[in-house]
């Protein structure tokens, strides 16, 4: 060790066991060890600071490794963090994926603690000297803004031709206006930022001020001046090569020996890189606000909608065991109704946790399809089939059109999901009667349409009804999550298709969805 502070290192596994293995190899190297069990986990450790290398776990529940490098490469800051994975098997196509995320390098478990000790070592001294360079360039940079803070001071005692000669060696923007405002001076950074002549002194710099920044700037600026007190304030100038930079625009009064203002002395700074960095941080500090929101509003609606289908099937299961122990005859008559109440809401809790899980996917990354080849109007006919007594149930029917195969590409199970969500809506809302269902291949798209005659959409809420969580204020009279058409149009879009739907109040509502006909993943 060279005295230097210990660099931190982030160690991702679920195994608690793994991650002990991984203290005990690191832990003597002085390293900063900060460990994480999930790919979450992980991620909100590196909002908060910076890490020399990630040691990661490419097998992970939830978020594997894989799925954890991809999201941090999304992140400016880490997107060039060194990466070492450890797998326990290390076939070729997971070693040629997690090359393409950027990995350093790949480990095999059980891992050799000299090679692990070697291979960190090296990114920990490469993340020493850049913290060096850093610290290097922090302290040129306090050399120079004390440089910047001397010329300043002598160019109040210096005479004009020295005072021009020092602003013009001066990185920022420096100029004097007269006691009413008039510019004077430019210094040569002036010229270079907005790339007008030096003979070209309009007597005011508010005409390189952004149109949405300038009424703001001018208001503020005549304050100033009013007031004979400093003026500060964050604006936009137009750059000579095109677009606009945030400058840090400051002014001061010079006084006379009677404390009036005799002139002024300006600087415009520029901020640009800074206001990126805050727009960045406000960006994150939002989505984390927004997804604790959610979690929060998901939890409880979840809650609330579990309890339902399983008080009532314990109920259902409950008088129906009680009824067989009396093995009465005529008692048992309203059994088989009884277990089929039950079965539909068993039906109904998978269902639902069949939504949490895809939410809950959804907000890690996506939907991962299995694409296989199948008949799309062979499938509509075991749903329509599927959802046949539940439709005489309510007093309705399913009218199913599907004449001819359409066989595509698709994942078979997402599928059979979104027909079976769109059925059941139509079921729900459709008013007891018959439900259209239809199949058709129209050009290079295939094709799936479900109308119901029901209560209909307003069109106000014809796009609000696929975000999450969403429902129309007639569908709120019905329980539900509102997650439902939310997933569907997820299935569709990770399939490269469009969803659409056609209703009005009280005419029904008619859903359509246009899917290419994709290729088969290659194993």
């Amino acid at each position: 060790m060279d005295g230097s502070p210990p660099v931190a290192v982030l160690v991702v596994d679920d195994s608690a066991s793994e991650r002990a293995a991984m203290r005990a190899m690191l832990g003597r190297e002085g390293y900063e060890l900060v460990e994480a069990k999930s790919g979450e986990e992980a991620l909100a450790w590196m909002l908060q600071r910076q890490f020399a290398v990630l040691v990661v776990d490419v097998a992970m529940p939830r978020m594997s490794g894989l799925e954890l490098v991809s999201r941090v490469r999304e992140r400016p800051r880490a997107a060039a963090m060194p990466v070492i994975f450890v797998t326990a098997e290390a076939d070729r196509s997971t070693i040629e994926k997690g090359y393409a995320m950027g990995a350093v390098d790949f480990l095999v478990k059980p891992v050799v603690p000299e090679e692990l000790r070697a291979k960190v070592g090296v990114f920990a001294d490469l993340h020493r000297q850049r913290l060096r360079l850093e610290d290097q360039t922090a302290r040129l940079l306090v050399a120079e803004e004390k440089e910047r803070e001397l010329a300043l001071r002598e160019l109040e005692i210096a005479g004009e031709r020295h005072y021009r000669r020092l602003a013009d060696a001066v990185p920022n923007v420096v100029w004097t206006a007269d006691r009413d405002g008039v510019v004077d001076y430019y210094n040569r950074r002036w010229y270079e930022l907005t790339g007008s002549s030096s003979g070209d002194r309009a007597g005011s710099w508010l005409s390189a001020v952004h149109p949405e920044d300038r009424e703001r700037c001018r208001e503020d600026w005549r304050a100033a001046l009013s007031e004979a007190r400093v003026f500060e304030g964050e604006y936009r100038l137009r750059a000579a090569e095109g677009g606009y930079r945030w400058h840090l625009c400051r002014a001061v009064p010079e006084r006379g020996p009677a404390g009036a203002v005799d002139a002024w002395l300006g600087t415009f700074t520029d901020i640009e890189e800074n206001k990126r960095a805050e727009v960045e941080r406000e960006a994150l500090y939002q989505q984390a606000v927004e997804a604790v929101q959610a979690r929060d509003e998901f939890l409880s609606v979840a809650s609330h909608e579990l309890k339902t289908p399983v008080s009532s099937l314990g109920l259902q299961l409950g008088m129906t065991l009680r009824k067989l122990k009396k093995k009465g005859a005529s008692e048992l008559d309203d059994v088989v109704p009884r277990l089929e109440s039950a079965s539909r809401q068993v039906d109904k809790l998978g269902r639902l946790i069949v939504q949490l899980l895809d939410v809950s996917r959804l907000r890690e990354g996506g939907i991962e399809l299995e694409r296989e080849e199948f008949d799309l109007a062979r499938l509509a006919i075991e749903i329509a089939s599927r959802f046949s007594e539940e439709a005489t149930a309510v007093g309705s029917s399913i009218e199913l059109s599907a004449p001819d195969p359409v066989i595509g590409c698709w994942d078979r199970l997402r599928i059979d999901q979104v027909v079976t969500n769109l059925i059941t809506n139509a079921l729900k809302f459709g008013a007891g009667e018959p439900i259209d269902l239809s199949v058709r291949r129209q050009g290079e798209m295939a094709t799936i349409r479900v109308r119901d005659r029901g209560i209909g959409i307003d069109a106000e809420d014809l796009e609000r009804i696929f975000e999450r969580f969403e429902r129309t204020d007639q569908a709120k009279k019905v329980r539900g999550m509102g997650l439902g058409l939310y997933i569907v149009r997820q299935i569709i879009e990770a399939h490269g298709g469009i969803i659409r739907v056609e209703s009005a109040p009280g005419e029904g509502s008619t859903f359509t969805i246009a899917l290419p006909f994709g290729e088969e993943k290659e194993g």
